[in-house]
């Protein structure tokens, strides 16, 4: 990626930043990447070594931030732990359940105009 920008493009791709202290080698990168990899809704990963941190651009209506976590952890690497990086998991994941049903809502005609076409 070009300057290690992550750029999500579709309207229900989000991306968020992932601290998983384990993660300190490229071998380590590569093995979240794998686990990112078979999710499916995720368009992309970009690690920064130096951080510990993953940034994953990925859409709500198929994948959510706790998804992530699992994964990862699955693969042998443990989110963050702490009060505050638990109240952000929780935060996270709650934007992306209300994203994923904010995208299953029909848009209808506005309160104050009739449909168009019935009279």
């Amino acid at each position: 990626m070009k300057n290690n920008v992550l750029k999500c493009h579709g309207p229900w791709e989000v991306s968020r930043r992932f601290v998983f202290p384990a993660m300190s080698s490229a071998g380590d990168s590569e093995s979240v990447r794998q686990a990112m990899d078979r999710l499916a809704g995720v368009r992309g990963a970009v690690f920064n070594l130096d951080w510990r941190t993953v940034t994953i651009c990925y859409d709500t209506t198929e994948t959510d931030y706790a998804a992530i976590l699992e994964a990862a952890d699955q693969a042998g690497y443990p989110p963050a732990a702490g009060r505050m990086a638990k109240i952000k998991r929780n935060w996270l994941q709650n934007m992306d359940l209300t994203s994923r049903e904010n995208a299953g809502i029909k848009v209808s005609a506005c309160c104050n105009k009739p449909p168009q076409g019935n009279g």
